[in-house]
């Protein structure tokens, strides 16, 4: 089901381009945020009013779970697998992200993840990280101006070996209702069951498989470069 890792070279990724983006200081939570401009037309996908004729499914509006005062781990210019594995390890996602009875924090630990590599993860108009759902629509529209590249599962595990930041996305058909993200990690790439990943949701681990979290769910994936 998935593509064996094989010898043939690895088509180059198009250089990135800095995103818009700025640093705000949060007061109250003494919290450094980034905030996008401009994304205030992806809370819904183009067609859907903005009164919804049926209420939307709760979503999750808990801000960043980084511990005050953690560095920053990993850079765009040196790239290594060790510190996404120390990052997966610093963030315990069976530990500090387990979820509650009717919200699931699967999109918070990737972009926690993000912030620790320099990565800007997208944010809706309140400055919560996106949901699948919104990232999805994010990431088919303007994701290569932000640096995100789609690739293979593959791909995906290949780069995720070189330390660059990749997961797998999965959004929900019915807008209304979760998707799913995990992030793509140092490992093997099985032939039954996809790449290794960590993930938070209503399973979290920090090491598995693709097929224990999506199942046969047709997931997208993804490469910040």
């Amino acid at each position: 089901m998935f593509e064996q890792a094989s010898t043939r070279l690895f088509a180059p990724i198009p250089p990135s381009r800095e995103p818009q983006i700025k640093f705000e200081l949060i007061p109250e939570e003494e919290q450094l945020r980034l905030t996008y401009y401009g994304l205030d037309h992806w809370d819904l996908p183009l067609g859907i009013p903005k009164v919804a004729s049926r209420p939307l499914e709760p979503i999750h509006l808990t801000d960043f779970r980084l511990p005050l005062g953690l560095p920053q781990m990993s850079w765009p210019s040196h790239r290594n697998p060790q510190a996404i594995k120390s990052i997966i390890q610093t963030l315990a996602p069976s530990r500090n992200y387990l979820p509650t009875s009717d919200e699931v924090f699967c999109n918070v630990l990737v972009a926690d993840c993000c912030k620790l590599m320099g990565v800007g993860y997208p944010v809706d108009k309140r400055g919560y990280p996106m949901v699948c759902n919104q990232l999805n629509l994010f990431l088919h529209a303007e994701g290569p101006s932000a640096g995100f590249h789609q690739c293979s599962a593959r791909q995906a595990q290949h780069y995720a070996n070189q330390g660059h930041f990749c997961f797998a996305l999965w959004p929900n058909p019915d807008f209304f209702r979760h998707g799913h993200i995990a992030i793509v990690r140092p490992g093997q790439l099985s032939a039954t069951q996809g790449p290794t990943i960590a993930q938070a949701g209503r399973r979290c681990f920090s090491q598995g498989y693709f097929q224990e979290g999506f199942g046969k769910k047709p997931a997208t994936f993804w490469v910040h470069a």
